[in-house]
């Protein structure tokens, strides 16, 4: 067994870091060679190869510099590691890889997952935010393992065999500079492989701890960023695993992800609480349907308040962590859940961020509004393309010229505003009562918004919601 070890190593911040990673490479009973990309030289001993250099004036292109040497050496080694140089990859790490690899299909990779200690030295998770999940149906055995692939590719690191690199490196985009993708320029290094040269990463979740690498600066974790606890990970993987021997369904409520090269308008399934629809469901209403619920941290509200909150989850697997904060769940599928739901009644029903994703949302808000009692009412949040960041900083012009229209089939999304918006309730019968602008805190934005007596709310903010009614 032939290794070459690549790190990049950037400055002096994290050479701690870098020295725990050289003592580990160097205890490994392989033939390796170990490789640090640097900016600047470094005395880091004889059997370390310092090449110094950026591949582009960028300095975050450092982190591709690894591409260049990986083709020149494609032939020469059987086990490749890229690394960033404060992720420790253990011997255990690496034989597990081993292990699991021949059994997977061609342009199959295992997958690591990063974890950082608590100062209570309890594990959590830094892949897990935001608009990130695992694909349901990706669930698949291979030998005596089960993997499942999740959304966000980034884990700081890549193993690949030398058939893996192989299949990279024909997809002609493995020797790519740096480039603008869903990820910024350090993540891409990392992601990229799987994203755009022929190579799918996937998670073993049969044996889990096999593939935990440890984020060793844990800087996510102290700043209270990222951190999903693992045994909240687990609770996922044992759904995954339900799913796999068939008493869990596959289904996914919609398309979550837009087709922009941005994830800023991807239906968040780790979104927190949000006070103002918290506010807007008011004390009055009993019975609560969501539509679309993530991880349910703003349902978790609801029933706190004494809300009884009934949820339809973006997929059974995130279903499970709504569960556990006493939310009440149903089938990810509208068509079912609506047949389900058919003998309820509810006061309010909200959908977070929802309808902007579907193509017909006029037919799903008609359909539900069957479900609302006498007096019950609709509450939705959506993106405001009227805001006047919109073009400039939220949105950027490079987004729509990828994408090369503007319309839902190529975005997989509707810019909305609230012009947009009420022509859909009303052709769902339902009337707009109240819209709610978020405009962004801050001292400035405060002022031009009182100043203005609120008339240039729909300039400020960057989201609104919307309170409906059926119409009488």
């Amino acid at each position: 067994m032939k290794i070459l070890v690549a790190i990049a190593n950037y400055g002096t911040k994290n050479d701690v870091y870098l020295q725990k990673l050289l003592e580990q490479y160097r205890s490994l009973p392989y033939q390796k060679e170990i490789v640090v990309h640097t900016n600047i030289a470094k005395d880091l001993g004889t059997d370390v190869n310092v090449i110094v250099g950026l591949p582009t004036p960028d300095p975050r292109s450092l982190a591709y510099a690894h591409r260049r040497l990986f083709i020149e050496n494609a032939d020469k080694y059987d086990l490749f590691i890229y690394t960033e140089d404060d992720t420790l990859i253990t011997q255990d790490n690496i034989k597990a890889f081993l292990e699991v690899t021949p059994y997977l299909p061609d342009g199959y990779v295992a997958d690591f997952f990063r974890y950082e200690l608590s100062p209570e030295k309890s594990f959590h998770f830094d892949r897990f935010h935001g608009s990130y999940h695992w694909w349901p149906d990706s669930v698949k055995r291979f030998g005596s393992y089960t993997f499942a692939e999740f959304s966000n590719k980034h884990s700081a690191l890549y193993l690949l065999s030398r058939s893996q690199l192989h299949i990279a490196i024909n997809s002609g985009n493995y020797a790519l500079t740096p480039q603008r993708s869903r990820y910024d320029i350090l993540a891409s290094a990392a992601c990229d492989p799987f994203v755009y040269c022929g190579l799918t990463k996937v998670m073993c979740i049969s044996q889990l701890d096999r593939f935990l690498v440890h984020h060793q600066s844990n800087k996510y974790v102290m700043l209270r960023r990222f951190d999903f606890p693992k045994e909240e990970v687990e609770a996922q993987i044992k759904a995954l695993m339900q799913v796999e021997a068939g008493s869990l369904s596959k289904l996914r409520l919609f398309e979550t992800e837009t087709k922009l090269l941005t994830k800023k308008f991807d239906k968040q399934y780790y979104a927190p609480s949000d006070p103002r629809i918290v506010k807007a469901v008011g004390s009055g209403c009993k019975n609560v349907l969501s539509v679309g619920c993530g991880t349910g941290e703003t349902e978790a509200d609801l029933v706190k308040k004494g809300h009884r909150v009934v949820a339809i989850p973006l997929d059974e697997i995130i279903a499970v962590t709504a569960q556990a904060k006493g939310i009440e769940t149903v089938i990810p599928d509208f068509d079912q859940a609506i047949d389900r739901l058919s003998e309820q009644s509810f006061d309010c029903i909200i959908f977070p961020d929802v309808l902007q994703h579907l193509r017909e949302p006029t037919t799903v808000l008609t359909r539900f509004a069957n479900l609302l009692g006498e007096k019950g009412k609709i509450v939705a949040t959506f993106l405001n393309r009227k805001c006047r960041k919109f073009s400039s900083e939220t949105f950027t012009p490079f987004d729509l010229a990828a994408s090369g229209s503007v319309d839902f089939e190529s975005l997989g999304i509707h810019l909305t505003n609230v012009k947009m918006v009420r022509s859909w309730f009303q052709r769902s019968g339902l009337g707009v009562q109240h819209v709610v602008y978020y405009v962004p805190p801050g001292r400035r934005m405060r002022m031009y918004n009182w100043l203005s007596l609120g008339l240039l709310a729909e300039q400020l903010a960057p989201r609104f919601m919307v309170i409906a009614t059926k119409r009488k």
